[in-house]
This record gives C-alpha cells, structure tokens and sequence, in this order.
C-alpha cells in the first residue's frame, strides 16, 4: 500500500508508475480534493453540500485562490481515468460527504 500512495506523487516518487486503477485514482483525487474543500470553505455554511461544480469550475480558472494546487493535477482524472472533470467533480463531492 505504501508503494501505491508514493505512486501518485512523481514527482518526488518518479519510479513508481500510475499502473492500476488505485494508483490512478489517488493520483486524480489528490489535488482536486483538496481544492474542492477549500471552495466549501468559501461557502456560507462550510458545507460540501453547498459547492456547486460550476463554482468550481469557475475558481480553477482563478489562478489566486488556492495558489498551491496544480491545476494540471486537478485534471489528472481526464488523463488517467478518462473522465472529464465536469463529470469527476459531483462524483468527488459525493464521496467526500461520505
């Protein structure tokens, strides 16, 4: 398991390979995790139930809000899962209520 979560940071981790679904996955959902919570913080209530995926959208855009994520990496899931991010992001949301 330690080689699968060194895996999504090549960063740092270069000889690990993206080479199965788990591996791919964590790489998708790191970053963009991360910036889904911080666009709920932004809301009225704090809440992930009140982050709309435009609102979003919108401050990826924002190249000053969250600074420090990579926008590239929030897209990862269009890559390596072949979803598109508009479809990744309520599927996101939904997981992390939960």
């Amino acid at each position: 398991m330690l080689e699968d979560i060194r895996s999504h940071y090549e960063e740092k981790f270069p000889e690990h390979s993206l080479d199965t679904d788990l591996r791919k996955y964590l790489a998708s959902v790191d970053d963009l995790s991360g910036f889904i919570w911080a666009c709920s913080r932004m809301t009225p209530n704090k809440s992930l139930d009140e982050v709309k995926v435009t609102s979003i959208l919108k401050k990826l855009k924002d190249k000053s809000f969250a600074a420090g994520v990579s926008r590239d990496h929030c897209r990862r899931c269009e890559i390596l899962l072949g979803i598109s991010l508009e479809e990744f992001i309520p599927e996101m949301i939904e997981g992390m209520k939960n």
